[in-house]
Order: C-alpha cells, then structure tokens, then sequence
C-alpha cells in the first residue's frame, strides 16, 4: 500500500464575492474547490454496519473484522486532519483498502482513494502511478475541473438535504501525454462516492419549491447556487474511490469524425497532419503513416486525370505506372473492394517495381483499404508503419470503423475542389468549352494545390500545339450600309414630324423665330438624304433636344392648338431612346433573328459533331455569325486523332454551311427588313497552336507564323477577285478559301458529292483573290446552294426565337 501524506483540508474562500465577480454562467473562474472537505471512515464504518446486519454480503467476515478494529480505534473514525495517523494505523487501512479494492485487481486497475473531491490520493495502485507520470493532466484545465467537482457537490447537497434529485452526468475524459511515444492517451474518470456524506456546518436554510426550481431550471449558473446554498455551510466527510478506463479508441475515433467534418481535413497539410497525430493516438503506434489517395473521376481498376487528393505514403507514387500495382495489395483492395493487410512486407507480393519502392521506402507493415461511396470506388486508405506486425489482422478491426468516415471525408473534400476549381476558372479563365476543360480543370487544380500550401503561383498558360483549325463566317451582306440606311430614313422621318410641328404652330401665329427654325429644320432634312457623316446623328439628336423641343413645351403652354399635333410626334418616338427608332428596330429585328437562327442551329449541329470526334468549337455574333473550330491530338489526348476525322469534319462544315444558306435563305421572306446573307469558309492545311489570352479571355493562334491566319480570318470577308471590283462572297452562294492546290482537289471532292445529294448547284467557279494587305497568293472555289429543297435538318425553334428577338431588341 502507498500512503500519501499530503494533508489538504479545503476551506471555503474568506472574501465570497471574489469568487461571484464577473462570473457568467460556466466561464465563472474559480479559486479553488469552494466546500471544505475531510477525509473520514465513518461513513464506510457505517456501511458496513448495515451490511451486516442484512447479512448478504460474501465479505462479512472481513467487515466484521474492520468494524471491529475501528471500534478500537476511535480516531480514525473522526474527520482526519493529519495523515500521519493512517501510518499509525497501517493494518487497519490496509484492510480497508483490501474491501476497497480486489487483489485481482490491483496490477491492472488505474485507481486511487482520496477524500471528497481531492486529487491527492491516500492510496493508489502501480499503474495510477505510471499514470500520473506522463505530463499529468496536459490537457486539463483546473477551472473546468473545479466547476465539475463544484457543481457535483450542489448536485450531492440538493439530494441528501433538500430531498431533489438532478440526473445530469457528464463524463470527465482526461488527457495525458505518453513521455516515451508522445503520444496522446485518453482516459474516462469514475468517482465511487457512496462512502462520502453531506455534513452541515449551520442549520440548513429551507428553500421554498419555487426556489428549488429555479436553481434546477438554472444549472449553470454558479452564482445563483452559491446565493442560495453558500459553500461555507456544508463540508464533505468520508473518501471516494476513483479509477480511470482507458477510452483512447473510443476519443481518437470522436476526433477523427470531428475532424473529418472540415472539407479542408484531407486536402491541407494542417489537416492532413492532425489526422495522422490522431490515428497514431488510435493505434498506439508513434511512427502510423497515414496515406491518401482519390481522383473525382476514379473508376474501376484505374485512376484517371482530374481533380485529386494525393497524399500517398509512397513517395514516388504518382511516377509509378498503373502496370507497377499490378498483383500487390493495392490492386488486391482495389479490385476485391476490401481491405488489405500485410503485417510484414518481406513476403510483399506485387511487381519489382512495387517490391522495390516499399524496401526503399522501409515500409514494413501495411494496410491498403479502398475508400467506397455511395457503392463508388473513389480512393485508397493506405496505414503504414517502419516496423514489422505493427499492423495485423486486428488492425483490420479499428480500420473497418474508419473506412465510412474517410470516404465520407473524401467525397466531401472532392466536392469542395470541384467548387473551388470552378471558382477559380471562372476567375482565371472564362466560361470553358466542354472539350478542353480538362486542360483548364488540370491547370486549376495546380494553382488550388499551391494555395492549399499557402503559395501563390501564377496562371498555367493554356496551350494547344498543332491543332488544325476551320474557320466559317455567315455575314449579312452590306449590314453598314443597312443599317445607315435605317437610322437615316429615321432621321429624315423625326426631322419631319418636328417640322409638322412648327408649320401647325406658325398657321395660328406668325413668329419669325419659328420660320428660322423650320429653316433649320429643312435643312438637316436635305443633309440627312444625302448622307450620313460620323457624328452627323448624335449632332442632329441634340440639336432636336435642346433647341427644337424646348420651342415645342413653350408652344404647347401658350394654347397654339398643338395638342393632336404633339400627341401624333410624341407617340411616333421610342420611350427609351427618345427619338424615331422604326427603322432601326426592323433592321435590329431582322439581324438579331438571323443571327440567333444560324447559332442555334450551329449548337444543335456541332452536338452531333461531337459525337463522331471531339473538338473545340467557339462561335461570335457580329452582323452575321462567324466560328472557329480546333481539332487535333492535343485537345484530347485520352482519344486516337487520324486524318479521317480533320476531313470528316471539313465534309460536315460545308454540308452544314449549305444548310445555314438554306436556312437563312427561307427567312428573308418573313424579315421586317429583308436582308441577304453571305457564306465563307476558310481551309488551312497546316498545323498551328492555339493559347488562351487571360486579358481577352479567348483563345487566339500562339506564334508569330500562326498569325497570318488570324490576320487572312480578319479580311477575306471583303475580299475582291482579281482584276475586278466583284466580291468574293456573295447572297446564296458559299465561297471556300484555300492556299494549296491539296487543299482544293480535296473540297471539289466534297463539292461534288454534296451536289450529287442535291444540297450544291452544279457550276463550280475556281476563282483568284485581289491580294490582301499581309496575305497573298489565296485562291477561292465558288459555288451557289441549291435554295430548290428545304432539308429538314434546318429545323429550328422559330417561336422560342422571335421570343428572344423581341427580348434582345426591348
């Protein structure tokens, strides 16, 4: 037995109002243990009294004999304030401790007796003492013990003196810190306090029904407990057995699934890092490797590019080829979906490659188990250790309860990239074509991983090399002019209706200022007719604003009869615009429905163009309709690129183009401003490289050579024949523009069957071009698209874009 002399009677603080200050509810910051408490065996001498008189009990003989011995010795059954005595009286504690605690028991049990509500014991065994031995209490704090043991005490006093029960039990969890492994061990503290009583010091005050409620109702709240119960009335005599439980597992496994709840567990190393502290906790093992491994697109017996958690305990790993798993545990967990353990690698199977890595790496146990969600694979839980049958057959027990809350944790951490690598594109980049955003996904997920590890990192560029671009324009022919037109038979039309306006007023009375300004007024009149300068329209609406209308309030004022006259000019104006927009508004009708009937026609076009072989495909709205499409090895590099697919598409382009003439060709009759459309396609045989430009947010050619090409895209739509003032491209027909002679024996091929197929006329013009500033030497094949048969391709939602239309145009 282990006697400890450490004589510690508590006494309630002298100033109480010290400890009631500022206290608010559970952050009341205690002194101490407010109740003074006194280390006694009358109430076990009592005990076992009554135990002996009922006669059940298969210690009797030995509690005879200590109620015996302590009638003999009467100071031990007063309060004890010296713990000399319990030397005095070694036998009799000794027998005490005997009843208190089972032989059995003595080399395993974490226990220890002290008085009420001390932490100094009189007696504890071996392994208590082992305990106290690894940075006792690290992770306690005093204040929250002292409000558990004080609120414990209230709870004791409510019970034996006011006849109130209150069932509130909160386990007391300690932590201490292994001085040898530094690892965190967790243990659960219970109190035996049957051998404790309530002793009042005063008469106890009564408390009213009401009063008691109220201190129910409020449990928390110290102060109101120590108003109404002062500490300095009670003491608490006997001793108390407390024993501590290892509850390390059960902790470890609450943290990891608090943990585990943070999106960002996983994927930071801070996170990451505490996961591995917490397992090694779990499994007592200080040298736990912890290893991590998803992809977004995981799928069965292989990983694919995407966004991914990577944090494998094999170094190497993402250098390994998928044939170097081939046969080892990780090919085993991941094709059986169960877990793998190899509690000593020298019997490792697997490649060389493999076997190597795990010997380099001085993997010496190991378990790999596949991380399943919602009956998905979606990743590998690897634990290792540097120690041979660290890891067995029983780890497998602890890893199953982890399994759930990891692939939980990882699909979480997974969703959470893919937000946050949208995020970043769309910061980055711009709304991406489907075909490349795997290149911008891959680029996002560098500059994600770099901030995960508190870097800053610039943007990837996005680059494609050698791809072969087609380029397609359907324009509105002379849509300048047309529209020049418009705002100035607007023009002539507001300037008229203004004039009305002042002839209706100079009719009821002669003013010559009036008759300057319908002077002014014909004259814009005859300017307008004649031509539209730049600035001519803004000069003409202001002069209307401020020096024509201002003349029109006075008027209207003055009783000149002006008001029909007025009402006619007021309504003729746009409300938003304030001036005449008839014209204008049928020419913007009139483009606006072309240009949203050969997009969404090419959309519709270019889904099915997918399907036969991915390809980059962006289209822009001007006057008319103009894309760009990119197809090469490089845009998809999981899918074989041939030849085949460059000409199948170029085939697709011209029967598509036929189909927009036709198209557009059929709604010119339905047009309030019937207006002639033109078609171009642009055939380039060499292969180029495309970049992303983060300030236009658009991919362009990458490389001076490249270049010609955009600058040949930028012009040839107003390209003239050489030795003539005719364009090259004109209503009905399509013109194809090419460089090399390959490049127009492959199109007449092209040409000549979709004749056969009733989409092209038969007469064929082989055609040179004026040269273009920067490009030279281009030659053109021409031909007319029979407008004869409507193809039902051409379908397209007439109802849903003339909706848009109106919308677009309002």
């Amino acid at each position: 037995m282990n006697y400890q002399d450490m004589s510690s009677t508590r006494q309630a603080p002298a100033d109480l109002q010290s400890l009631t200050e500022n206290a608010n509810n559970l952050n009341f910051s205690l002194l101490g243990f407010p109740f003074a408490t006194k280390l006694s065996f009358e109430p076990l001498y009592s005990r076992y009294k009554e135990q002996l008189k009922k006669n059940d009990n298969s210690f009797l003989h030995l509690q005879q004999d200590i109620v015996n011995t302590l009638k003999q010795v009467p100071k031990i059954l007063k309060p004890i304030g010296d713990y000399s005595i319990l030397e005095t009286h070694k036998q009799t504690v000794d027998m005490i401790m005997a009843t208190l605690l089972p032989i059995a028991e003595m080399e395993d049990a974490i226990t220890a007796v002290s008085a009420p509500y001390s932490i100094d014991p009189i007696f504890n065994t071996a392994k208590f003492d082992e305990l106290i031995k690894f940075d006792q209490f690290a992770q306690c704090d005093k204040n929250a013990m002292n409000l558990g043991k004080t609120f414990n005490a209230y709870k004791r006093i409510l019970n034996e003196c006011y006849g109130r029960t209150i069932n509130v039990q909160k386990p007391m969890v300690f932590t201490f810190i292994d001085e040898k492994t530094k690892l965190k061990k967790h243990y659960k503290l219970s109190i035996n306090d049957r051998l404790m009583k309530v002793v009042a010091k005063r008469p106890i005050k009564p408390l009213t029904d009401e009063e008691l409620d109220l201190l129910v109702d409020n449990f928390t709240d110290l102060n109101l407990w120590m108003e109404k119960i002062p500490p300095e009335n009670f003491e608490f005599h006997g001793l108390v057995v407390f024993d501590f439980t290892d509850v390390t597992e059960q902790e470890a496994l609450s943290e990891l699934r608090y943990q585990l709840l943070d999106p960002h567990a996983v994927i930071t190393s801070s996170g990451f890092n505490k996961l591995q502290a917490n397992l090694r906790d779990l499994f007592g093992l200080a040298k736990l490797k912890l290893g991590l491994v998803s992809f977004a697109n995981a799928s069965e017996g292989e990983f694919e590019t995407g966004r991914k958690i990577w944090n494998s305990i094999i170094h190497n790993a993402e250098e390994m080829e998928c044939s170097d798993y081939m046969g080892s545990p990780y090919d085993l967990a991941w094709c059986q979906k169960e877990a793998v353990v190899v509690s000593d690698t020298k019997n490792i199977q697997g490649t060389d490659q493999f076997k190597k890595v795990i010997k380099d790496q001085k993997i010496k146990s190991l378990i790999v188990s596949p991380l399943i969600y919602d009956d998905r694979l979606i990743g590998i839980l690897e634990l290792s250790s540097n120690k041979g049958n660290d890891l067995d057959a029983f780890s497998l027990i602890k890893v199953k309860k982890l399994v759930s809350l990891f692939s939980l944790a990882v699909q979480r951490s997974l969703d959470e990239l893919e937000s946050q690598i949208e995020t970043i594109i769309r910061e980055e980049y711009t709304a991406i074509h489907p075909t490349v955003a795997w290149k911008f996904e891959s680029a996002a997920n560098t500059i994600l991983e770099s901030r995960l590890k508190g870097e800053e990192v610039e943007s990837e560029p996005i680059v494609f090399e050698n791809v072969f671009p087609l380029f397609g324009l359907s324009d509105i022919r002379s849509s300048s002019t047309q529209r020049n037109n418009a705002i100035k038979d607007d023009l002539v039309e507001h300037l008229t209706l203004a004039k009305k306006v002042i002839n209706q007023a100079m009719f009821q009375k002669a003013l010559p200022i009036l008759d300057q300004l319908k002077f002014r007024l014909g004259q814009r009149i005859q300017k307008v007719k004649k031509g539209l300068n730049s600035g001519d329209e803004v000069g003409i609406l202001e002069f209307i604003k401020n020096e024509v209308e201002p003349i029109f309030d006075y008027l209207v004022k003055n009783d000149f009869y002006l008001a029909d006259t007025m009402h006619r000019y007021n309504n003729a104006l746009n409300a938003d615009y304030g001036t005449l927009y008839k014209k204008r508004k049928d020419f913007e009708e009139s483009l606006t429905r072309i240009n949203l009937s050969i997009s969404n026609y090419l959309e519709a076009e270019d889904e099915k163009a997918q399907a036969m072989f991915p390809h980059y495909f962006e289209k822009y709205k001007t006057d008319g309709v103009e894309y760009n499409i990119y197809i090469g090895d490089s845009i998809v590099p999981n899918e074989e690129y041939h030849e085949l697919h460059l000409r199948n598409l170029r085939l697709w382009q011209l029967k598509t183009m036929c189909e927009v003439a036709r198209l557009t060709h059929d709604l010119k009759a339905e047009l309030k401003m019937p207006l002639d459309t033109t078609h171009l396609i642009l055939v380039q045989s060499i292969p180029l490289s495309i970049r992303f430009r983060q300030d236009e947010k658009k991919f362009d050619v990458d490389g001076a050579y490249n270049i010609r090409y955009e600058i040949i895209k930028k012009r040839i739509d107003k390209a003239l024949i050489k030795d003539s003032n005719e364009r090259l491209t004109q209503p009905g027909m399509i013109a194809i523009v090419y460089a090399q002679n390959k490049e127009a024996q492959e199109y007449s091929q092209y040409i000549e069957y979709l004749q056969s197929e009733g989409y092209l006329m038969e007469k064929v013009e082989y055609v040179e071009l004026e040269e273009l500033q920067g490009a030279s030497g281009l030659k053109a094949l021409r031909v007319a698209v029979n407008m004869k048969v409507k193809s039902n391709d051409t379908k397209v939602d007439e109802k849903n874009i003339k909706l848009a239309v109106s919308k677009m145009v309002s």
